[in-house]
């Protein structure tokens, strides 16, 4: 879904910004749920700094391929705690 996105989003730069900072604020919601079933209080840290660095994008920022590279690896960070959950 994130890919296909970005495609059809390449001329709305708006619209595939408001679909980045969505896809984020719902990455940190996750992760917050996920961080309260986490028992490891070093993960639980870490966890919580990824939280804290993960960037929403503001009205003058433009979406980049770093941006969404990103993002996958973000998505990909929330898979793995949930198989370890």
């Amino acid at each position: 879904m994130l890919l296909k996105e970005f495609i059809n989003g390449v001329d709305s730069t708006p619209k595939l910004k408001e679909f980045y900072n969505t896809k984020i604020n719902e990455i940190k919601t996750h992760l917050n749920k996920l961080n309260k079933s986490v028992t490891d209080q070093a993960i639980q840290i870490k966890i919580k700094e990824v939280i804290n660095i993960l960037p929403n994008l503001g009205k003058m920022d433009k979406v980049n391929d770093d941006h969404l590279i990103n993002l996958l690896q973000y998505y990909q960070l929330v898979e793995e705690l949930e198989s370890v959950k």
